[in-house]
């Protein structure tokens, strides 16, 4: 689907990523697949990272410590960086 298409080869900055990392690089994608456009007709970047966020796909660090939902931080912080969780990266690598 659309989200596997946009994380798959995704490692951001040392696999990390900023919010604005991750908007440069789903636009790059939106040109190039129908299904992310379709995704992103639909919902923010913002709301994506937020849901996989909620679901535990994504980790948030800010200022060094980790963040994750099923830590009991159901805030993401979006000025923070992110990252796949290490259990789901071998399903992204190309």
């Amino acid at each position: 689907g659309a989200i596997e298409t946009i994380f798959l080869g995704y490692k951001g900055d040392g696999g990390d990523f900023s919010l604005n990392d991750l908007k440069a690089h789903v636009s790059e994608k939106s040109e190039l697949y129908s299904q992310v456009k379709s995704l992103l007709e639909k919902h923010s970047v913002t709301n994506i990272l937020e849901d996989l966020y909620r679901v535990g796909v994504i980790i948030n660090t800010v200022s060094g410590k980790v963040r994750s939902s099923f830590r009991g931080d159901s805030k993401v912080i979006l000025e923070g960086r992110f990252f796949v969780h290490r259990a789901l990266r071998a399903r992204f690598t190309v």
